[in-house]
């Protein structure tokens, strides 16, 4: 998890991080792999995505992305995605569950977080609720109307 001088970083409009350091060889930054995360998941229809920077209320992330999708066969398409997308960028999955039965599946990358879960299991669990805390990241940050994310 990389970490800024300052206890608190600011996202400006503009999404840039201020204060950040990036902590891997890649030029992307950890905020940059979120927002090409979640357009990974855009891409792939989830729904209700949910794209949040905890990095002050959170010891071992700075992003989470929190994805509904329909069935198992989204899901699977969705992890896959998001799985190529961020080894595009240079990062790989480090760990993860890839849950085929369609209630749930979670992507870690160290700093970024993908979960991607049925709507019965998103209600249950209220990831939403437990990241309440979380900066809402605008989708017209992450939104790309070509299906591609550029971290230039």
């Amino acid at each position: 998890m990389n970490r800024s001088a300052s206890a608190n970083r600011v996202i400006s409009a503009s999404g840039q991080e201020a204060g950040h350091q990036a902590a891997q060889a890649s030029a992307v930054t950890p905020y940059h792999l979120a927002l090409a995360l979640a357009n990974a998941c855009d891409d792939k229809k989830a729904c209700a995505i949910e794209a949040l920077y905890v990095e002050p209320t959170c010891h071992y992330a700075d992003y989470m992305i929190i994805v509904t999708s329909d069935n198992a066969v989204q899901m699977m398409a969705i992890a896959n995605h998001v799985k190529q997308q961020a080894e595009a960028l240079g990062y790989g999955c480090l760990g993860g569950q890839l849950d085929r039965s369609g209630q749930w599946t979670l992507l870690d990358f160290g700093d970024v977080i993908v979960h991607v879960l049925n709507p019965t299991s998103r209600q249950y669990y209220g990831l939403d609720v437990l990241w309440q805390h979380g900066e809402v990241i605008p989708d017209a940050f992450w939104r790309q109307d070509n299906g591609t994310f550029s971290a230039a």
